[in-house]
């Protein structure tokens, strides 16, 4: 501020009942020193030029060459000198402006006290550049916008509104959701200073919003799966989404894809969508691998088709009408069922077939089989074919023969034989000849893998036999010539026709003395093989002196 706009407000402050284009002299004035100041109008329009007249003299005619110095706002405006004059000065603002001015003497030192007068500027209108407005280009965020209005002027207040009429506010974010070139009003004020009313456009366009469906996976016969989707680009704490995904129609095994369906942004965003598959998967069937169907597993099986039969000379093998019918009941279609003797059975290098194997004889099989369909995926178990041993029994005929004869040929009898089939080897006794019995035993008889025999033994008898010869047993002499002479010497008697395996023993048989005697004879041979033999009756006998 210069001299003139401070002395231009000390004489407005002087003045201030004037009306506003009326002008006065003011005079200040002291002991040594007087100051008349014409203030300018108190309204001064922007870029006006006003002059502001004075006239300075001393009091003292002592000293002729006096000046004043006048400060605006404290800054240095303008040495004047004493004598009467004007200095131009042209506010460059609303405000009060306040004017100090200092009397001088002729060598420039200050003179008495200095005087302050202060200048009242209003209604100044706002230069250019004064207010500036930016419009607001913004990307919704859930926030609010608006314009930018700045005032260079101090003190400035800046009010804003949605419409010419308002109502008003100081808050300038005003609009919140997206927006095309809008009219945002707004209001300057500044003390002093006309007030301002304008627009500006705001425009806050849809926030992009990414939407990814996520890719899911169902079994065949479930139900489908939640689809969901991720989100990108959201304000925090909003949920601008509303519908729901939806896929592409069908339950059958297969790739389908997840489209938008109703699912929707509402205005404030600009959705882009990236869509994506639901994948069928074949089922398993349910139970962990149990196999369908009403029959059970049986004792010491695999497999509720498991097929046991007796050996019977024909072919066996599984129960496939009762295999089929399961699987097609629990696979909900026609199946396809393949077998195969591998141990493996999943494995690819196993060869499968389409007809079951058959078994004749006796054991237990492995027997894998596949059962496919196209929704499920395909069962692979093991079943057992289990053929066992045909009972056979076999009971040997009791035989018997006479001690030391030869043996009777051993037979026997059989039940359980599959027609036309035969048991192989011999029995066999237990070793001895004596009389008495013996087991008839298995020996080398047998029956091949596919029997279980029984064997039932029996008892081989045998008998006493007739001792041969036995006629011809007699005492070697006869009874009236049973008498010997006496000579000092032994003599006696003794049986004859004794047969090989005979012999006797003898009680009063042989004597040395003269006398009459007794012989006795008792037959000795095998009593446990033979029948009884009677010993011959006693024979008398002497010897005579």
């Amino acid at each position: 501020m210069n001299t003139k706009q401070h002395l231009l407000s000390l004489l407005l402050a002087t003045a201030l009942a004037l009306p506003a284009q009326a002008a006065q002299v003011v005079t200040v004035q002291t002991a040594a020193f007087r100051l008349d100041l014409r203030p300018s109008p108190r309204t001064v329009e922007a870029g006006a030029s006003e002059t502001l007249e004075y006239s300075a003299r001393w009091a003292d005619p002592a000293h002729p060459a006096a000046s004043v110095k006048i400060a605006l706002d404290g800054a240095d405006f303008a040495t004047l000198p004493g004598d009467e004059g004007s200095v131009d000065w042209t506010p460059d603002r609303g405000g009060l402006f306040s004017f100090t001015h200092t009397a001088l003497d002729g060598s420039g030192q200050p003179v008495g006290s200095a005087y302050t007068a202060s200048f009242l500027v209003e209604n100044f209108a706002f230069g250019p550049g004064d207010v500036m407005a930016t419009p607001c280009q913004a990307v919704y965020d859930g926030a609010g916008h608006g314009i930018a209005v700045s005032c260079a002027v101090a003190g400035a207040t800046v009010t804003y509104a949605t419409a010419e009429n308002g109502p008003f506010g100081s808050d300038p974010l005003l609009f919140t959701n997206a927006v095309e070139n809008a009219d945002e009003w707004y209001v300057v004020e500044a003390p002093f200073y006309q007030p301002v009313t304008n627009h500006a456009a705001v425009t806050i366009l849809p926030r992009p919003l990414t939407v990814t469906a996520e890719a899911k996976t169902k079994v065949y016969g479930t139900a489908d799966p939640a689809l969901t989707y991720t989100v990108t680009g959201a304000v925090a704490g909003e949920s601008p989404l509303s519908g729901a995904l939806e896929r592409e129609a069908g339950e059958a095994v297969g790739s389908y894809a997840i489209g938008l369906g109703t699912l929707a942004a509402n205005a404030n965003y600009a959705l882009s969508f990236t869509g994506a598959t639901l994948a069928i998967t074949k089922a398993t069937l349910p139970g962990g691998g149990e196999e369908p169907g009403d029959g059970t597993v049986p004792q010491g099986g695999v497999s509720k088709f498991d097929t046991t039969a007796v050996y019977d000379g024909l072919g066996h093998t599984l129960d496939t009408n009762a295999l089929v019918t399961a699987f097609s009941a629990a696979m909900g279609g026609g199946v396809a069922v393949q077998y195969a003797l591998d141990a493996n059975g999943g494995a690819d290098e196993t060869t499968w077939a389409a007809e079951a194997h058959f078994f004749t004889n006796a054991g237990e099989y492995a027997v894998w089989y596949r059962v496919a369909n196209p929704n499920f995926e395909d069962f692979v178990h093991e079943a057992k074919v289990t053929i066992t041993r045909r009972p056979v029994s076999v009971a040997a005929e009791a035989k018997t023969k006479v001690y030391s004869e030869a043996d009777p040929e051993l037979a026997y009898t059989v039940e359980g034989l599959v027609s036309g089939e035969s048991l192989t080897g011999v029995l066999a006794r237990e070793a001895g000849e004596t009389v008495g019995t013996y087991a008839i035993g298995q020996g080398t008889l047998a029956a091949d893998g596919n029997y279980d025999l029984t064997f039932t033994g029996a008892t081989f008898t045998i008998t006493k036999a007739t001792m041969p010869g036995t006629g011809a047993i007699a005492w070697g002499v006869a009874a009236e010539a049973a008498t010997f002479l006496y000579d000092g010497t032994e003599h006696g008697v003794a049986l004859t026709g004794l047969p090989a395996g005979v012999t006797a023993t003898y009680e009063g048989a042989s004597a040395i003395d003269a006398g009459n005697y007794t012989a006795i004879a008792h037959l000795v041979y095998d009593t446990a093989n033979y029948e009884p033999i009677a010993d011959p009756a006693p024979l008398a006998w002497g010897i005579a002196r």
